[in-house]
């Protein structure tokens, strides 16, 4: 039913978290990025909610808003859904080029729906590597300030990015084998994404990588 892929990614700069580590802000947060509809396998939102709260280190965080990564006794990691968020997201950008090159006998096609009920990472935490060991730990913050209008008028702040310097991230990809979705357009879908960045602070060019698909 499947066919399977191992996925390396090797980031080219700084990998930025972006999971929020004042634990106040972790439910909004899963609010704003949750699918419109819970996929039946998924975990609830209270049980995301818990698993975050758990896993992020808020012990540093004071009137700030600081964003990092999630961890276990093993290391930093990331969720195989995020990187799944960031596929739907990369083939709704490119979904026009897709089709004139591999569905030409259609005026449009729903790359990013294709993706979203096709294309599964099987590991549901990714852990970030270095060297082919678990990063323990982030390698250091940048502090940016924001800007943000409340009932009050705006108010300025700093927000803390946590960052890793050059991991790499390995994951299983699963992908229904009906051929609809043919290994071209998930390079095609791969090589956008290794530009526009995964993670946090992607405008600043932030969360590039380059890419190696193998399948298994």
């Amino acid at each position: 039913m499947w066919d399977r892929y191992r996925v390396t990614w090797q980031f080219t700069n700084l990998l930025c978290g972006s999971v929020p580590q004042a634990k106040e802000l972790v439910r909004p947060w899963l609010e704003a990025r949750k699918p419109a509809k819970k996929p039946a396998e998924g975990p609830s939102l209270d049980e995301m909610e818990q698993e975050v709260m758990e896993t992020i280190d808020d012990s540093e965080t004071v009137e700030r808003i600081t964003l990092g990564f999630q961890r276990d006794e093993l290391g930093l990691f990331v969720r195989g859904g995020t990187i799944k968020a960031h596929l739907k997201d990369c083939a709704n950008q490119v979904k026009e080029a897709v089709r004139k090159a591999h569905y030409k006998d259609k005026d449009r096609i729903g790359l990013k729906a294709m993706v979203a009920n096709k294309v599964y990472v099987e590991e549901y935490k990714v852990y970030l590597k270095r060297n082919g060991e678990y990063v323990k730990k982030e390698d250091g913050e940048r502090e940016q300030a924001v800007h943000v209008m409340t009932a009050q008028g705006q108010r300025n702040a700093l927000k803390i990015i946590r960052y890793v310097e050059r991991p790499t991230l390995e994951f299983t990809l699963l992908v229904l084998a009906d051929g609809t979705l043919p290994e071209e357009v998930l390079k095609t879908i791969f090589e956008y994404g290794s530009v526009h960045g995964y993670g946090g602070e992607r405008g600043l060019g932030e969360g590039r990588y380059t890419w190696v698909m193998e399948r298994i």
